[in-house]
């Protein structure tokens, strides 16, 4: 939702034709979370090959629809590296080559022992009445030009001259330049139902807050992956106590409309809520995997302090260790089979000789094993205590990693929700 004070339009250019070509970019994250430090957010990202061509046309379209645009790569001394010129053409603006920078880019050779190649000295041009942007890594500097109420950042591309950069110059001139309102977020994790169904719980909060305060703003997303929706808001107000009312006031409401399907917020990850419920519950977990194959135990165990209720994790792929270690049955595993509710409510009880509570998976993750009755992803989860023993018949979708994956999770706010009965 947007009003008066809509924040700036802020677009990242990333110039790198390997960035097409299957390496992850980092920037886009790094660079938004630095953005939001100082109450700045991006609007979008656009990756462009080395091509001179295709570079100009982001160039033109980025400059023509956004406040800022901040440029990283394409800064170094080679062949492919055009980002000056590019510019400089999109602005219609001269490069001067800068004495005191060549002098500098040759310092740094010397210091390292080496001679400067003749291609070292295209890092000294700079766009005409650009104010430069030292790098105290690489021999690339940055540049930040401002025309008319817009600004362009050019940056080199590796994160560790990029990131300094940001931080200890074009961070603090933003926020000088721009002075923007407090901002804040908060993002709310959500888990088992399908991301058109917690749309249709939070549109009313979102209807009923479209009326704001001329000095307010505020925006939401939904973020889906695998069985996890996230559900993000952000805002900006005139002062910092007003900006804490209005998050407050939406978390609050957001809350009270997914209800039971929260499980956490922020940095929360499910296996650190079900280690808190347990915590706060004086409570121990022991585990009895088959399908997963220690998955579920190594969530358990990413959260620092498990061992305050985490006592045991058993893989039993076999029938032979699912009756040697957890005591289920032969006439079980003979009558309903190993991936069935009696043989996951019977593991889950094995599991729950080592500790107060015990869950279990049991399940066929694929590619093959599957048949009409137990189709690959038919998956059960036995849990055994908390006042009940019981198992949940799950059918998931996708590879055999999704599958596994998904068993995991699944088990984990299955516990969540008993522990907060």
């Amino acid at each position: 939702m947007k009003n008066d004070i809509a924040p700036l339009r802020i677009e990242l250019v990333c110039i790198g034709t390997e960035l097409l070509r299957g390496k992850v970019n980092t920037h886009v994250a790094t660079i938004s979370t630095q953005l939001a430090g100082v109450g700045l957010a991006l609007a979008r990202e656009t990756a462009v090959s080395d091509d001179p061509v295709e570079m100009e046309q982001a160039f033109r379209s980025a400059w023509e629809r956004s406040d800022i645009v901040l440029n990283t790569g394409g800064l170094g001394p080679t062949f492919d590296d055009l980002t000056r010129e590019g510019w400089s053409k999109v602005l219609d603006i001269s490069l001067k080559r800068r004495p005191d920078l060549e002098r500098w880019i040759r310092a740094r050779f010397r210091k390292r022992g080496l001679r400067m190649p003749p291609e070292n000295t295209r890092q000294a041009d700079v766009l005409e009445g650009a104010r430069v942007i030292p790098n105290a890594v690489g021999t690339a500097p940055g540049q930040m030009v401002e025309r008319g109420k817009k600004l362009i950042v050019l940056l080199p591309g590796p994160a560790s001259e990029m990131v300094p950069m940001m931080e200890g110059v074009v961070l603090p001139f933003l926020r000088r330049r721009f002075k923007p309102l407090p901002y804040g977020s908060f993002t709310l994790h959500t888990f088992g139902r399908p991301e058109s169904l917690i749309d249709q719980k939070i549109r009313p909060v979102i209807i009923r807050r479209r009326s704001l305060r001329r000095d307010e703003w505020l925006n939401f997303c939904i973020l889906a992956q695998a069985r996890r929706v996230d559900v993000k808001a952000e805002a900006r107000a005139g002062s910092p106590r007003r900006l804490k009312n209005l998050l407050d006031r939406v978390k609050a409401d957001l809350a009270r409309v997914i209800g039971s399907d929260l499980y956490g917020q922020d940095d929360e990850s499910l296996e650190s809520v079900v280690g808190n419920f347990l915590k706060e519950k004086k409570l121990t977990l022991a585990l009895a995997e088959s399908c997963t194959g220690g998955l579920l135990g190594a969530m358990i165990t990413r959260v620092p302090g498990s061992s305050a209720y985490f006592t045991a994790g058993v893989i039993t792929y076999s029938n032979d260790s699912k009756r040697e270690l957890l005591g289920v049955r032969r006439e079980t595993l003979g009558r309903y089979g190993a991936v069935s509710a009696q043989a996951a409510v019977e593991m889950a009880e094995g599991a729950r000789r080592r500790a107060d509570v015990g869950l279990s998976i049991t399940g066929i993750a694929g590619p093959g094993g599957g048949t009409s009755r137990k189709p690959v992803g038919l998956v059960f989860i036995g849990l055994a205590g908390l006042g009940r023993t019981f198992a949940k018949r799950c059918l998931f979708p996708g590879t055999r990693e999704a599958i596994r994956e998904r068993a995991a999770m699944t088990a984990l706010d299955l516990l969540r929700r008993e522990l907060g009965r």
